[in-house]
C-alpha cells in the first residue's frame, strides 16, 4: 500500500472513529476482533480490501503492540470496551516487538510479573489480579507509550 493511501484512509478512520483510532502513542488500544466487518458495514464493501490493508499496518505498529502486550482493553469502533486479550495473543505481541527490537529486558520483567499473576487468578479465582507495582522504565527510543507515575492526591496541613 502506498503512504499516501495509508494516511489517507488512516486520517479518514481517525476522523470517524476517533474513539477507536489514533495516531498518538498513549492513547492507542487494542481493536476488537472483527472490527474490520464492522467498518465495512458502516462504510460498504467497496473499501474492504484497502481498510484491511491499513489496519493489518497499525496492528503491527509497535505502539499497537505494546498495548496487545501489557493487556489494554480492545475497544470497538465507539471506543467501548469489550473484552481482554487471551493470554497467548499477548504473548505473541511481545514476540514482534522483541522481533522488531523494540522488547527490553525491563518489558520481560513487567510482562513476567503480570503473567504470574494471571497464573495465580487461573489456578486460584480467589486471588485477585492487580496490577504490579511499578511500570517498567521505558527506553523512549523503544517509541513505547509512557505513562507518568500516578502519586495519591496531598491535601494541605489544616490549622485548627
Amino acid at each position: 500500500m502506498q503512504p499516501d493511501t495509508f494516511n489517507v484512509l488512516f486520517n479518514l478512520l481517525c476522523e470517524r472513529y476517533p474513539k477507536a483510532f489514533t495516531r498518538e502513542s498513549s492513547e492507542i488500544r487494542p481493536l476488537k476482533a472483527g472490527i474490520l466487518d464492522d467498518i465495512v458495514f458502516e462504510s460498504g464493501d467497496s473499501l474492504r480490501r484497502p481498510l484491511k490493508a491499513v489496519l493489518a499496518q497499525y496492528q503491527h505498529w509497535p505502539d499497537y503492540l505494546f498495548a496487545v502486550a501489557f493487556g489494554k482493553w480492545p475497544r470497538d469502533l465507539h471506543g467501548r470496551k469489550v473484552c481482554s486479550i487471551p493470554l497467548a495473543e499477548r504473548q505473541q505481541a511481545a514476540q514482534k516487538l522483541h522481533h522488531l527490537g523494540r522488547w527490553a529486558e525491563a518489558h520481560q520483567k513487567y510482562f513476567s510479573q503480570w503473567k504470574t499473576k494471571i497464573d495465580a487468578v487461573k489456578t486460584n479465582p480467589d486471588v485477585q489480579q492487580t496490577a504490579p507495582s511499578a511500570a517498567p522504565p521505558i527506553n523512549p527510543s523503544s517509541n513505547a507509550p509512557i505513562t507518568p507515575p500516578t502519586t495519591p492526591p496531598t491535601t494541605p496541613p489544616t490549622t485548627p
